[in-house]
């Protein structure tokens, strides 16, 4: 049997598919198959099909930290294929994973990146994000790209 971590690591990601997706038919409750599925599926270049594992992760019970970075991680790396995460659905996760952890920096700054159709309160995550970590350098770009548009 082959250890699923090597997999992954040794950039067998065809075989990491393989072989998490079945891990997650088998076991569906499996946070690490879900992760490890969505990591062989971002390898691949299938991103519909990573954001679609990384909600499921992020709706488990009980709540995973990691399957939210991943999901965060995810989505600002895919900020220039917004269409992935139509809907509210995305915000909606960020607000869990803020409640999850609301005393660091980065659940507040995805959080407020997703909402951008709402500046105001995009505004006041990233002035709490930036209170939590004055040397998270995403959230000065963010904040300052909101005031730009407001000519503030």
């Amino acid at each position: 049997m082959v250890p699923t971590g090597d997999v992954l690591v040794h950039h067998n990601f065809e075989l990491a598919e393989q072989i998490f997706s079945t891990a997650t038919l088998q076991l569906p409750q499996s946070l690490k198959s879900r992760l490890g599925l969505a990591a062989a599926y971002f390898a691949r270049g299938k991103y519909p099909e990573v954001i679609a594992t990384l909600k499921a992760a992020t709706e488990m019970s009980p709540p995973s930290e990691i399957a939210y970075s991943f999901l965060a991680r995810t989505f600002l790396l895919l900020s220039d294929q917004r269409e992935l995460f139509a809907g509210n659905w995305v915000a909606e996760r960020f607000r869990e994973y803020l409640r999850l952890k609301p005393d660091e920096a980065f659940p507040c700054y995805v959080y407020a990146v997703s909402l951008s159709s709402d500046p105001a309160q995009s505004v006041r995550l990233l002035e709490r994000a930036l209170q939590l970590d004055p040397t998270l350098a995403d959230a000065h770009l963010a904040l300052g790209k909101i005031y730009c548009e407001q000519a503030r």
